[in-house]
């Protein structure tokens, strides 16, 4: 950037330098450094939340019975958590098809189809796995829509792991 557009040039001698930000370089300038502050103070804050649902995942893990660094693996966690959820763990399997699918090169409409079942799935898994713990059908939408909130409830909350569920047609009890 000129030096020159952003100062008056009859300076007197001792007179400080004033920034006319009216040019559009510096304009740019002052957009570019908020954005930059926008994407670090975004960037923390995601990596706090994170770090705050790799805790909970990991008390939800020792509720469950096991040990909470099952969390860290990717795969095998989401078998012994699908195995605890409903006493058999290769159902976590329908979660991986998109991605294998992907890799063989599915794609278009059969693909978004295959997604389309794992979020099913997913809405069916987050169910059961509050009715694991013994909470009533309201806390079933707050882990499908709102999971944030929902894994810290199960995590620091009074809720106690009862056992998986039969793996069977959904049961929506009021009790």
């Amino acid at each position: 950037m000129n030096f020159q557009n952003l100062c008056r040039i009859d300076l007197k001698k001792g007179e400080k330098c004033r920034m006319n930000y009216s040019s559009i370089e510096s304009v740019a300038e002052m957009l570019l450094g908020a954005g930059a502050g926008v994407l670090v103070v975004g960037g923390l804050l995601g990596l706090a939340l994170c770090i705050f649902l790799l805790v909970c995942s990991w008390k939800v893990f020792g509720k469950m019975g096991m040990p909470g660094w099952y969390c860290l693996i990717p795969y095998f966690g989401s078998y012994m958590e699908t195995r605890a959820v409903y006493g058999i763990g290769w159902w976590f399997l329908i979660t991986v098809i998109p991605t294998v699918a992907g890799w063989i090169g599915i794609s278009g409409f059969l693909l978004t189809l295959l997604n389309l079942v794992v979020l099913v799935y997913n809405i069916k898994y987050n169910i059961d796995l509050s009715l694991c713990f013994g909470k009533q059908w309201w806390f079933c939408f707050i882990l499908v829509f709102l999971p944030f909130i929902g894994i810290p409830m199960l995590a620091f909350g009074q809720a106690t792991y009862r056992g998986p569920r039969v793996a069977g047609p959904l049961n929506l009890s009021l009790v």
